[in-house]
């Protein structure tokens, strides 16, 4: 299952357990976009548990579980939609969110030629890295998840639906 570059070794990628939940709630609370959204760790905890939403763990040998990936496969008119993807401060740089979001895209482009997802407008190095990535800025959303907080809609196309 795994697709890491060279040099990022003792990661794995797996579908997440239940007794993964707290550390991810945790990793998820503990960072923006999610802190300034007013998420708490109770919040993130209900995220994780909702229903018809597959999650990717990702463990490191050394610092345990360190990053995480949400999507649901019928989202956004009926296309895929990754709604969740936070990488532990302390291991970030590494290629482990590039690595998680190539697993994401591979198993949502098996079914699909899309792949939506939201960013916080406020959030300009998670745009960055979409952008890097191959995604577009669709368009944005006013005041989405919280007043005074905009969310930019972005996708990844392989091409149009029928063609």
């Amino acid at each position: 299952m795994n697709r890491f570059e060279p040099g990022v070794s003792g990661v794995e990628i797996r579908a997440s357990r239940t007794d993964d939940v707290p550390a991810l709630a945790e990793i998820l609370a503990s960072q923006d976009p999610w802190r300034k959204l007013g998420f708490g760790r109770d919040d993130c905890r209900r995220l994780l548990e909702r229903a018809n939403q597959q999650i990717l763990t990702v463990t490191d040998s050394r610092d345990g579980v360190v990053a995480l990936a949400g999507w649901v496969q019928r989202g956004v008119i009926g296309q895929p939609y990754l709604n969740l993807l936070a990488v532990s401060p302390g291991v970030q740089g590494r290629g482990i969110g590039a690595a998680l979001l190539r697993e994401v895209e591979h198993r949502a482009f098996e079914t699909s030629r899309n792949l939506f997802l939201c960013v916080s407008g406020f959030n300009e190095r998670a745009r960055r890295f979409y952008l890097r990535e191959g995604y577009e800025e669709i368009g944005v959303i006013r005041e989405f998840l919280v007043a005074g907080c905009d969310e930019v809609l972005m996708r990844k196309s392989l091409g149009p639906l029928r063609g």
